[in-house]
């Protein structure tokens, strides 16, 4: 093994310290050729780092880019002025989805029509049917109502006064489940000891009117603090018009709604009481008169048409 010397101290461990000089291993110095495979190396290990953080962040950022919002619109005294909060804003990349009005319902087209085609008639006649158009596409039961019960008693409007009892019917029977307050329909707070029947005795209404009212089950009975809504002695009267096949059910003197029916040839014009006889109630009388209803109109019947109630035929 050859060695050379220097004349400079080394603390190496393959140093040897001989006196003041120092001998190493000529052998062990590095191969120059060395130098550039680590380089290399490394220049590699670099350009794939580079490329993973290019992907892991410069293409997520350009997927989801930073929106810099702009800025508010100067107010007075060079203020901005106040912006409201964004809200429901979609992911980036996301088309905003716009909400389309709600379709327009029949009865609001057949309405509008109405208001369309009234340039002929009197401006208060055609001021209530633009109203009645407006309640109808806003569905404001209220309103429509009271709007069509003043067009019936305009003499200008008998030639709509069809189709306007018909609708004005329609509006009744969903007003009257909605809930909200009507003419017809009471509050009342079950006493301990009270039945289904005797509530409905007692407010001069039908055990079906407070079941459905408050859908209640056939056999179930409100317990003692529960309110129901019960009709209040509604005074029902239902008048057949034989020629016309049609029939209008009233209650407290007012329209409520009208019912297609038929009759036969031994549907003798007269007065006729509902009472609570088994051969006098609703079903009864209809039966021996040969009057003939929809199966789903003679449900409501049943509803309304309590003890007391009047069934009067008419010839015309």
């Amino acid at each position: 093994m050859a060695y050379e010397r220097n004349r400079f101290r080394s603390v190496g461990s393959d140093a040897h310290a001989l006196g003041s000089v120092v001998e190493y291993d000529a052998t062990r110095r590095q191969d120059p050729s060395g130098g550039w495979k680590w380089a290399v190396l490394t220049v590699l290990l670099m350009a794939v780092l580079a490329s993973f953080l290019y992907s892991r962040f410069f293409k997520a950022s350009e997927r989801n880019p930073v929106v810099v919002p702009s800025p508010a619109p100067m107010g007075k005294m060079g203020h901005r002025a106040l912006q409201p909060p964004e809200t429901n804003r979609a992911p980036a990349g996301v088309p905003l989805a716009v909400a389309s009005p709600p379709k327009p319902s029949a009865a609001a087209k057949e309405a509008e029509e109405w208001a369309a085609n009234s340039s002929v008639r009197p401006a208060r006649e055609r001021t209530l049917l633009e109203r009645l158009a407006d309640a109808e596409r806003l569905g404001n039961l209220a309103i429509a109502v009271d709007t069509i019960e003043q067009l019936r008693a305009k003499p200008t409007m008998a030639d709509l006064d069809d189709k306007l009892a018909r609708r004005l019917g329609a509006l009744n029977v969903k007003r009257l489940f909605s809930g909200e307050p009507v003419p017809w329909v009471t509050d009342t707070t079950v006493r301990r000891g009270q039945t289904v029947h005797r509530i409905a005795r007692e407010h001069g209404t039908t055990v079906a009117a407070v079941r459905q009212l408050n859908r209640l089950a056939p056999q179930e009975e409100p317990v003692p603090g529960r309110k129901l809504r019960v009709l209040e002695f509604p005074k029902a009267a239902f008048v057949v018009h034989k020629q016309t096949r049609h029939a209008d059910l009233t209650l407290n003197g007012r329209l409520f709604k009208r019912y297609y029916v038929s009759t036969g040839k031994g549907t003798a014009p007269g007065a006729y009481p509902i009472t609570s006889k088994s051969d006098e109630g609703p079903r009864s009388r209809f039966a021996s008169l040969g009057i003939r209803v929809a199966p789903s109109d003679m449900l409501e019947l049943d509803m309304f048409l309590a003890p007391g109630s009047v069934l009067t035929v008419s010839e015309m």
